[in-house]
């Protein structure tokens, strides 16, 4: 059976057609568990006409707030031998638990199931923003390089993944307390040797409206990626031994770099605009890469544009510099 894990607050207006995507699933053997995070709409009597419905659906209120209480006790009520988040305000395509079933079967246990995504909103007019990160998240499904690019962005869509409950107890659970909780499941994925596997279709509708959470709480603001990020660098791939060096020095670049003063980290900061070259930021002096980026340095890029990045990546690659290991894409 796969346990759907559903934190529920002000999505009423959404709601119905979130459960009725979920009741039309050609796969069957499911469960609904529900959480009422504190809604001030009319989402409690929606849930509560639904589970009159179907049996498969139970919702509970949460004893605390936020989405990371209501997923753990969605997860404390849950019986299934597989696991999936879904999001009360977006849609599932009819087959999205028949595929991802299928492949988890096939890929075994020690493995994580996604696939593509498709974003829409029928409130606005969709950010390019979001575009972009839907069509990042689904070439690296095609491509077969999920983790790939994990410091640059979470590639996993928090309600496009399925795995084995044992999978998630090993890796800590549904949350780890942390927010953004979507990106550091992601990364305990990934530092605890999950296999991610993909799906080359879309699998989940993800709906873009004013009140999302990732647009409107303070959980989800920039500074808190950028100290997850931090946080797992240090804690599984920083050397000691090797000095740290912040590549670019735009307003991420200088955001990283404080990120890792707060840290106790004070890294090497070097930049390719002939303008900021010799000039001093925080107490360092910016300088060329040249020299700098060596075996013994650990290279954090902070350089948004996709061609520049590709670039640095082709070159690093020549000098042996090894992805996720020597040198890391933050932005």
């Amino acid at each position: 059976m796969v346990s759907i894990l559903m934190p529920v607050h002000n999505t009423a207006q959404y709601l119905p057609a979130c459960l009725d995507s979920i009741l039309n699933q050609t796969f069957r053997d499911w469960e609904l568990i529900a959480i009422n995070d504190h809604s001030t709409d009319n989402s409690k009597q929606i849930l509560e006409k639904y589970a009159r419905k179907d049996p498969r659906i139970r919702w509970y209120s949460n004893d605390q707030k936020g989405i990371i209480p209501a997923l753990e006790k969605a997860l404390q009520y849950s019986q299934g031998e597989m696991v999936h988040r879904m999001d009360s305000d977006d849609l599932m395509p009819v087959d999205k638990l028949e595929k991802l079933h299928q492949k988890l079967v096939e890929s075994g246990r020690g493995s994580v199931v996604t696939g593509m995504v498709r974003y829409f909103s029928t409130d606005q007019e969709l950010k390019q923003g979001f575009i972009d990160y839907g069509n990042w998240i689904n070439k690296h499904i095609v491509r077969d390089t999920i983790f790939e690019d994990i410091f640059i962005e979470c590639p996993i869509a928090s309600p496009a993944w399925l795995m084995y409950r044992e999978d998630l107890d090993r890796i800590g659970g549904i949350t780890d307390g942390i927010y953004p909780e979507d990106y550091d499941l992601v990364f305990r994925m990934y530092v605890h040797g999950l296999t991610p596997k993909g799906i080359s279709s879309v699998i989940h509708h993800w709906r873009d409206w004013p009140k999302r959470a990732s647009r409107t709480k303070k959980e989800y603001k920039d500074q808190l990626f950028f100290d997850l990020k931090v946080r797992y660098f240090l804690k599984y791939k920083y050397r000691p031994e090797d000095k740290v060096v912040i590549w670019g020095a735009g307003r991420k670049g200088k955001k990283l770099f404080r990120r890792f003063q707060k840290f106790g980290i004070r890294p090497a900061w070097v930049t390719e605009n002939t303008k900021k070259v010799g000039h001093v930021i925080y107490g360092t002096t910016l300088s060329t890469p040249g020299g700098l980026l060596h075996s013994s340095r650990q290279v954090i890029v902070a350089i948004s544009n996709p061609g520049a990045r590709a670039d640095i990546r082709r070159r690093m690659e020549k000098r042996g510099l090894v992805n996720n290991t020597d040198i890391f894409f933050f932005c």
